[in-house]
């Protein structure tokens, strides 16, 4: 059986970070990531060049300002995304094999992953997002949070028309990275068993969250997409106690059709860890997130 999993994904050790949290210092996994702007990696000739890093990725500093009280901090409101893990350079596989490629990003506000094919990469992320991030010019009143966003491009049979070049695209607010590119080679001489070329597949979570930053009050939305075969996968969500999330479990809560979970207002016992399920008639992928509400100097000032 040929199958191939890439796995780009940057670990994110739990227990250490909650002790670093206890420690009052809610951001500390991210320092020694920041990295100061850098112009020579800044893509030139295109209309949001101004916009547009490529990985490994430029960081739109952020500062932040230690505040008296239980998990209360201060924060400057700065859009900024990383990209810390990225599909390889390029990868050849047999002909039906099952293929998948993951990227993982980090920023503020939660990061929108998109994956791109061809050469023209820019042009086609500008067309997916509707404007050009060169328009988007002003500073969130409002801190949008900090999440760390990872989705996979999984190909279930590949076949001469998946060969060509792709590239992971991270959107927060005005700010993009943009991976280098991945050259997928199809060898059509060899031939995988195509287990995954049947009529069904199992689901897949393909969009998820391991881990968000929120504050206290706002709205958040816990992202959850799959993707299966002959028809998408049910999506459900246990809460952070295991629990079935239903229209009467907490009216605080909504499941959307895409996925998505929308929590709203979210208050501090929200606080844990949440699991999304894709299920088909015969089988399931799960993927959960670590949600840590926080208090901004808004927030029982």
């Amino acid at each position: 059986m040929h199958r191939l999993v890439l796995i780009c994904s940057a670990g994110f050790l739990l227990v250490s970070t909650i002790l670093e949290f206890a420690n009052g210092s809610p951001l500390s996994f991210l320092r020694g990531r920041v990295q100061e702007a850098d112009d020579d990696r800044v893509i030139e000739g295109n209309e949001i060049d101004g916009d547009v890093v490529v990985a490994p990725p430029v960081v739109i500093s952020q500062t932040r300002q230690p505040v008296k009280g239980k998990n209360k901090f201060k924060i400057i409101n700065k859009e900024w995304v990383q990209m810390p893990k990225s599909p390889p350079g390029a990868i050849s596989v047999p002909l039906r094999s099952h293929i998948e490629l993951e990227c993982e990003a980090i920023g503020s506000p939660a990061p929108q992953i998109y994956w791109l094919r061809g050469t023209e990469p820019l042009r086609q992320l500008d067309e997916v997002v509707g404007n050009s991030v060169a328009d988007i010019n002003t500073t969130p009143s409002v801190w949008g949070g900090i999440a760390r966003t990872r989705s996979r491009l999984v190909i279930d049979c590949a076949s001469p028309r998946d060969q060509g070049i792709i590239h992971c695209a991270a959107v927060a607010g005005s700010r993009i990275v943009l991976s280098k590119p991945t050259m997928i080679i199809i060898d059509e001489l060899s031939k995988g068993n195509g287990s995954s070329c049947g009529a069904e597949t199992k689901p897949r979570v393909t969009l998820y969250s391991p881990v968000m930053l929120a504050a206290i009050g706002s709205t958040v939305t816990l992202p959850c997409r799959a993707n299966g075969r002959p028809r998408p996968p049910r999506t459900l969500w246990l809460d952070n106690d295991d629990r079935p999330i239903t229209s009467s479990s907490n009216p605080r809560f909504k499941v959307l059709g895409t996925g998505e979970l929308v929590i709203f207002p979210l208050n501090w016992d929200d606080m844990g860890g949440y699991t999304c399920i894709a299920q088909s008639d015969r089988d399931e992928d799960a993927a959960s997130t670590f949600l840590y509400p926080t208090l901004n100097d808004e927030n029982n000032s």
